[in-house]
Order: C-alpha cells, then sequence, then structure tokens
C-alpha cells in the first residue's frame, strides 16, 4: 500500500445495503472513511465495536473502491499531532443516537446547519476525521457542524486532495483505480 501514508484520509466505496443506505442518506457516492496510521493500519469506527484499529487489508477482500486524500497544508507536526489525538481515541464506544439524529437532519435537510456539533461523540467515521483535523485548524466543510460531516463531505473537500490510489487486492486480483 505505498499509495497511503499516515495523516491520509482513505476514502471507502462498499458494497453491501448498509454502504447504499449510507450513500442514499448523504446523497453521496462514498460510504466510509478512515485515518491511515500508515500504509497497512487505519483508524475507523464502526457501529459495534467503535474506535478501533484496523488492517487495511480487511477492505481490499471485500472488493471496496478505495480512494486516498492527502490534507492541503498539513505538516509533520499536524500530522503527528492528528495521529496521536487519534490514538487516544481507539475503544471509544459507538454513539447510536447521534447517528440517527445525523440521518433525521440529513432527510429533513437540516444537515448543514451548524446543530449537534458534540465533539466528545465520536459518533460516526466523519466525526472522528472532523474532531481530529479540527483540533490542528483544518474544516472540512465550511458551516457544517463537525457531527454532520459524512464521507462525501470529505470526499468533496478543498482541503483534501483526492490522489489516484491503485490497489491490488491479494484475495480478488482486482484493481481499484480511483480519481485522479
Amino acid at each position: 500500500m505505498q499509495n497511503i501514508k499516515e495523516g491520509d484520509a482513505v476514502i471507502f466505496r462498499g458494497r453491501s445495503i448498509a454502504n447504499w443506505l449510507i450513500r442514499f442518506i448523504t446523497r453521496g457516492e462514498v460510504d466510509h472513511v478512515a485515518y491511515a496510521l500508515n500504509n497497512t493500519y487505519i483508524i475507523e469506527t464502526n457501529w459495534g465495536p467503535g474506535v478501533t484499529v484496523t488492517p487495511i487489508s480487511k477492505y481490499l477482500s471485500k472488493r471496496r473502491k478505495i480512494w486516498v486524500g492527502t490534507i492541503k497544508g498539513a505538516t509533520q507536526e499536524d500530522i503527528k499531532e492528528t495521529t496521536a489525538w487519534m490514538q487516544k481515541q481507539v475503544g471509544e464506544k459507538y454513539d447510536r443516537i447521534q447517528i440517527l439524529t445525523m440521518f433525521f437532519h440529513r432527510l429533513t435537510g437540516t444537515h448543514d446547519k451548524k446543530t449537534l456539533l458534540d465533539p466528545k461523540s465520536i459518533d460516526v467515521c466523519s466525526t472522528l476525521l472532523g474532531v481530529g483535523w479540527r483540533k490542528r485548524g483544518f474544516v472540512f466543510k465550511e458551516n457544517v457542524a463537525i457531527s454532520n460531516l459524512s464521507p462525501q463531505d470529505i470526499f468533496d473537500s478543498p482541503i483534501v486532495n483526492v490522489r489516484k490510489c491503485e490497489i491490488l487486492s491479494p484475495t480478488t486480483k482486482h484493481l481499484f483505480s480511483t480519481r485522479a
């Protein structure tokens, strides 16, 4: 995974019904985002276990499409501090009420308002990245509460340089080519 480095946003498009539902509700083409610890491991949030360190190879076997984005203007110090904060979040539980509230606001069109900001609640994958990078002064989407960020918001953010990432899955022999 030489295309992935510490501090990158690793952005996914899955094939399950849950992935489709996330894309439908957020009106996006992607459904999950994680923080790269290095070229082998990511920090992510999941419905059951909460914030975890996961081998990226877990996603290769599921034939997901994968994009990688570098945070524009992030220094080595920014990345080091953000990584340290991310690692402290490992073990935090998923806030199911917060995610249902976020989905409600997305469905009703009130997701662009600065509401629901609870940086103590790492409820969804995009909130994890939003809070972590906000601590270093990086904002993915103006006028949107961190708790209302979606993976698509990060994917489309002007501060994220989404680059081509070609990863050969060892189990499916499928090449994931991504937008340049």
